[in-house]
C-alpha cells in the first residue's frame, strides 16, 4: 500500500492537487492562525474539486451500467421471442 494519500490502491493519482495538500506546517512549526485558516480553506477547496471529479466519473459509470443493463434486457427479450417462435414453428 502506498503512503501517499493522493493515490489509490492501484497507484493512480486521485487528484491533480494531491501533493499540494501535504504542504502544511511541519511538526512543531509555529504558524499564524490566518495562515492555518488559509491552508484549511485551500485544502477544503481541493477536496471539493476531487469530489466533483469523482462524482463525474461515478455518473459516467452509472450511465455505462444502465446502457449495459438495457442491452442485456434486449438480448433476453430477443432470445425469448426466438424461443417462442421456435416452439410455435415446431408445434405446427
Amino acid at each position: 500500500m502506498d503512503d501517499d494519500p493522493g493515490t489509490n490502491a492501484e497507484g493512480v493519482t486521485c487528484g491533480a492537487f494531491a501533493t499540494e495538500r501535504r504542504r502544511f506546517a511541519r511538526f512543531g512549526e509555529v504558524l499564524p492562525v490566518p495562515t492555518l485558516v488559509d491552508q484549511s480553506l485551500r485544502s477544503a477547496e481541493l477536496q471539493l474539486l476531487d469530489a466533483r471529479e469523482a462524482l463525474k466519473d461515478a455518473r459516467r459509470r452509472v450511465v455505462q451500467l444502465e446502457d449495459a443493463l438495457e442491452g442485456w434486457r434486449v438480448v433476453r427479450e430477443q432470445m425469448a421471442r426466438a424461443a417462442a417462435a421456435t416452439t410455435c414453428a415446431g408445434a405446427s
